[in-house]
């Protein structure tokens, strides 16, 4: 009886330490309106080193992967938001960096997911929500959402793109 506890114990240990057990990373209210964010999304997850089992569940507005070590975890949402992606992780995310203090009558933001007219309502819809913005116009040729306004804040434009599950670079 005691060898068979032991041989458990040992078993037990050893599946512990072992680096095929990975952590899951979820990530909420993701902007998933179609097929095509869908790939987006698990596109952007394929490659990064030490990200495997990638879901995007389009109902939920969720991505869920697993990763080796923080270091991945790190990448896998990195490469999301690169992507175009944001929602909130169930681990503390990397920051991007904003001049809170910028504000402009005309902004761009570049770099975002914009496949469809569901991605250009809601980023449009999400930047007219922003204090000053007076028009916003999505451009999936090039993943650019153009706006125009009165003294548009950089951060409050990412802020509210963030809520609604996207993101971009802010210019």
């Amino acid at each position: 009886m005691n060898a068979q506890r032991l041989f458990f114990s040992c078993l037990l240990a050893s599946l512990i330490a072992s680096p095929i057990l990975a952590d899951e990373i979820t990530v909420e209210g993701v902007h998933l309106c179609c097929g095509k964010c869908v790939t987006g999304a698990k596109d952007a997850l394929t490659d990064v080193d030490g990200v495997s089992r990638v879901r995007v569940n389009k109902t939920k507005a969720r991505v869920v992967f697993e990763v080796k070590n923080a270091k991945s975890a790190q990448s896998g949402l990195k490469s999301l938001a690169e992507a175009g992606f944001y929602g909130k992780p169930s681990i503390e995310g990397p920051k991007f960096e904003i001049d809170k203090t910028a504000k402009k009558d005309a902004v761009s933001v570049e770099n975002m997911h914009l496949c469809c007219g569901g991605c250009f309502r809601a980023a449009e819809k999400a930047a007219k929500s922003v204090e000053g913005v007076a028009e916003a116009k999505a451009n999936g040729d090039d993943g650019t959402l153009q706006l125009t306004g009165s003294k548009i804040s950089h951060a409050a434009v990412l802020k509210a793109l963030h809520e609604a599950g996207f993101h971009g670079t802010v210019k």
